[in-house]
């Protein structure tokens, strides 16, 4: 199982139309694999006399963040929002320390200058973890 590029977003400007905000919730990759007892991902076909099951589970740049005065996106069009939507997605999951520098190699000039102009307070600075799952399925 692999789910890949999400981003939550809320918008409000109308509850003080002064200070409009938008905070939200990312996850470049979260992935579930199942593997054999050497840890080897791959299809396994257990029988009556293996009664383990493994998996490992892999988390990659998971935050949540709040944009004080941030730009609304809620009017655009529909192919505008796109466009925004994932630039602001690369501003966050692409921007900083978190994220590997060969990943980042080819956007790395451009995601400087856009995450310079848009502050991000973390709720959740962006984490990433992997875990190693041994269960007893008897």
């Amino acid at each position: 199982m692999q789910i890949r590029d999400v981003h939550i977003r809320y918008e409000d400007d109308f509850s003080i139309p002064s200070q409009p905000f938008a905070m939200g919730f990312f996850v470049r990759s979260l992935s579930a694999q199942t593997c054999d007892d050497n840890w080897t991902p791959k299809f396994v076909y257990r029988d009556a006399n293996q009664p383990m099951a493994f998996k490992i589970v892999e988390l990659q740049n998971m935050g949540g963040y709040l944009n004080p005065n941030a730009e609304m996106l809620g009017h655009l069009l529909l192919s505008e929002l796109s466009v925004n939507i994932t630039r602001i997605f690369r501003e966050n999951v692409y921007r900083d320390r978190f994220t590997k520098k060969n990943k980042l190699a080819p956007f790395q000039s451009r995601m400087s200058q856009l995450s310079s102009s848009i502050p991000n307070d973390y709720i959740l600075n962006p984490v990433s973890a992997t875990a190693t799952i041994k269960r007893n399925c008897r």
